[in-house]
């Protein structure tokens, strides 16, 4: 009797353990998903782009992972990190195993997968007087010294695509209009990393630091009767 006792006690601390486990792993995916739209919300406001996004958004994942893995089996942390761009907001998704520790009744982990979405910063508006109210005119977007005005925020002469590149194969590139890349006037010689430089496809300077302001586009919603002298875009304005 005192064997069959202390077989279901056993037995019953086991369960126990388990369903705690099952607890901790609730509580780490509320701070997982905590971390993650934080990291989604600031790429966003950045801006950036979908490598530095991952990257951003890994790092953080990773910190979490490594405060639990006393009380959680993750499987490794081969997680598997999604982030795009779609429309006016970054969409990022973390695939990964995870699942009590204890192993007596065979592995529990179980493949899951948490998502959240930000839309991308787009300026901001001021507009004086009493709050705006319905059927108020079309908002078009413009940049800080640009000449045309956009009616779609996704429009791709509002997104830098911002690429790296060795010094050394500056002079074979070409910008999208296939003028030479010079320096930027800020920035360059100024790299954190030695021989490796910062350029855009329609741009025609290169850069040092990817935090250039050279490399920062301002975005600003206005209303269209603002829009001035601005001309349409030839892609999203109807121009």
């Amino acid at each position: 009797m005192t064997a069959e006792a202390a077989l279901v006690m056993t037995l019953f601390l086991l369960a126990s353990y388990v369903l705690f486990s099952l607890f901790f792993l609730i509580e780490f995916q509320v701070e997982l998903q905590f971390s993650l739209e934080k990291a989604a919300r600031e790429a966003a406001i950045l801006c950036l782009n979908e490598q530095e996004g991952r990257s951003r958004i890994r790092a953080a994942v990773l910190e979490e992972m490594e405060d639990k893995t006393d009380l959680l089996d993750f499987g490794g942390t081969d997680a598997v990190f999604s982030v795009y761009k779609k429309g006016e907001y970054l969409e990022a998704a973390v695939t990964y195993q995870a699942g009590p520790v204890f192993h007596l009744f065979g592995s529990l982990k179980g493949i899951w997968t948490q998502t959240c979405a930000r839309r991308l910063w787009s300026g901001e508006r001021y507009i004086s007087g009493a709050d705006s109210e319905e059927g108020e005119e079309e908002s078009v977007y413009v940049t800080q010294n640009g000449s045309v005005y956009h009616r779609q925020r996704s429009c791709t002469y509002l997104t830098l695509s911002v690429r790296t590149a060795a010094f050394s194969e500056l002079e074979e590139l070409r910008s999208s209009d296939g003028s030479r890349y010079r320096p930027c006037g800020k920035c360059a010689g100024k790299g954190a990393v030695p021989g490796l430089v910062y350029l855009t496809e329609d741009g025609t300077k290169y850069h040092g630091s990817r935090g250039c302001s050279g490399l920062c586009r301002w975005i600003i919603r206005i209303p269209f009767s603002e829009a001035g002298e601005r001309l349409p875009c030839s892609r999203c304005g109807g121009g």
